[in-house]
């Protein structure tokens, strides 16, 4: 079952923190993630930021794992999330590729299949916040192998479909 995350309305960004935001969220994930203890290279097989593009858009899927996020959290003031609900939480961030303009206004249904090509049980919501706007999705994994995220997104008349595969072991 497709989790569908509508019209979120905030603040109009300037262009140049429009610009930056990306590259913000890039360091902040970099050093999340080298604050963690080093897992295998295995495990992280298909972890990490990917760009898809499309219509006119940049999409940065990014997964990441539990300990991973919850770094995250805590060098943001936050609390960590409860391992008893999620196991990976995949994040997406969506640019307009000609202004750098961080989309921060749209509609968008994501979905996320396991293996078996189920979809997987999770909490879709929208982060939002010190200049960043993210659609996020965290799910408990089920059996090892290739995942597939999947983007429906459409902004005013513009409509894009994009997808995104991840190796989880």
């Amino acid at each position: 079952m497709a989790s569908r995350i509508d019209r979120h309305s905030s603040p109009i960004t300037t262009r140049r923190s429009a610009i930056c935001q990306p590259l913000v969220l890039a360091l902040l994930m970099c050093v999340a993630i080298a604050s963690c203890k080093k897992e295998s290279s295995a495990a992280l097989q298909g972890r990490g930021a990917h760009l898809q593009k499309a219509g006119g858009y940049q999409f940065v899927f990014d997964l990441q794992g539990l300990r991973e996020r919850n770094a995250m959290l805590r060098m943001m003031g936050l609390p960590p999330r409860p391992a008893a609900r999620y196991s990976d939480h995949l994040s997406l961030t969506i640019v307009e590729a000609a202004s750098g303009r961080q989309v921060d206004q749209a509609e968008l249904t994501l979905t996320v299949l396991a293996p078996d090509g189920q979809s997987t049980a999770g909490d879709a919501y929208v982060m939002h916040g010190e200049g960043m706007h993210h659609w996020a999705y965290d799910f408990q994994r089920g059996p090892e192998g290739r995942y597939r995220a999947i983007a429906e997104f459409r902004e005013g008349q513009r409509t894009a479909h994009v997808e995104q595969e991840f190796i989880l072991e």
